[in-house]
């Protein structure tokens, strides 16, 4: 299987593009883009797993779960989005519950995962993720006039950064970030490579990336200012400038508008995610082996204390807007 992979991995490789490549507009405010890439990547996931054996399934997948678990867990995420979707505004007001720090993510995950049968083998749980593809899809044709889904559609999310009211739009958006994160590690671990998806998909579940950690700010080792300039090279990469002031990050695309910050990280996409999403690859390892390129190395390591909030911190709930272009003019405001 592995072998079987990597040729994939080789063959759908695109050509290197940079960040100044990319218009956050065109990918953002394009709803019949975002379904095609939310299906696109359903099937690369779905080819990821075709080929696992029976033995695969329980493979070490970081320190907690096994490569079965994966699946299942991104099954009940599609059933919750797709149920949101499904109530609308019309959601009772006692269903409206919101999780808001990891402790609470923790528990509602644990929650889940016992409702899973002791016995149900990762090859079930994969088809179930399937049929949850299904379910979620249906849901979104349903929004609207049976043609064109209604992204604009308000329903509630329950869950950390996206919790509250948002568009369907927004929803679909962190649903996709959601799917291309564990689809990611998974690849990773598994392949040491990212999933072998294109550029402007790549760069779309990045871009939301950004600002979801955003809302991870511990807000006691927060500085009174701190400005971060964050690289990411390679295939769908870009940059992103945070204004960390007062226990709060504000992020916006791009450089900052007068080319200057406190600390400046550039590393490809793998590198990043290896080192401060999935605890691969220790951030000092990649400095000293070249895969990080640092500038104000002495600030640095106030962004591990900066982005590792208590488990009982509630998360700052993100805006539709955030997850959208932001300008220079903001940016320098």
């Amino acid at each position: 299987m592995l072998k079987y992979l990597a040729a994939e991995q080789q063959e759908k490789r695109t050509s290197p593009i940079t960040y100044q490549s990319f218009s956050h507009q065109r990918l953002m405010h394009n709803d019949t883009l975002l379904i095609a890439h939310t299906e696109e990547l359903w099937a690369a996931i779905n080819l990821f797993f075709a080929h696992f054996a029976s033995s695969d399934w329980g493979r070490p997948h970081g320190k907690d779960w096994n490569f079965g678990d994966v699946p299942y867990h991104l099954k009940y995420f599609h059933i919750l989005a797709a149920d949101a979707i499904k109530h609308g505004r019309e959601a009772a007001q006692d269903e409206l519950v919101e999780v808001r720090t990891l402790s609470e993510l923790t528990a509602f995950n644990k929650s889940r995962f016992a409702e899973r049968p002791h016995n149900q083998t990762g090859a079930q749980s994969f088809n179930l993720f399937k049929r949850s593809q299904e379910i979620l899809r249906d849901a979104i044709k349903a929004s609207g006039d049976g043609t064109t889904p209604n992204l604009d559609r308000q329903v509630w999310f329950p869950l950390m950064r996206a919790r509250g009211w948002h568009s369907m739009r927004f929803v679909l958006e962190y649903m996709y970030w959601h799917n291309w994160l564990h689809f990611s590690e998974a690849q990773l671990r598994l392949t040491n490579e990212l999933p072998p998806i294109d550029a402007d998909m790549m760069h779309r579940a990045v871009h939301f990336h950004m600002h979801e950690i955003a809302g991870a700010v511990d807000q006691r080792h927060a500085p009174q200012r701190l400005v971060w300039l964050h690289r990411l090279t390679g295939d769908g990469g870009g940059a992103w400038t945070y204004v960390i002031d007062k226990g709060w990050a504000k992020v916006a695309d791009g450089e900052p508008a007068d080319g200057r910050c406190d600390v400046l990280v550039e590393h490809g996409i793998d590198t990043y995610l290896k080192t401060m999403a999935f605890g691969m690859l220790s951030p000092l390892r990649a400095a000293l082996t070249g895969q990080t390129h640092l500038k104000g190395a002495r600030t640095v390591a106030k962004l591990a204390r900066i982005f590792s909030p208590p488990e009982d911190q509630q998360w700052q709930p993100m805006q539709d807007i955030e997850a959208e272009d932001t300008s220079e003019q903001e940016r320098s405001a």
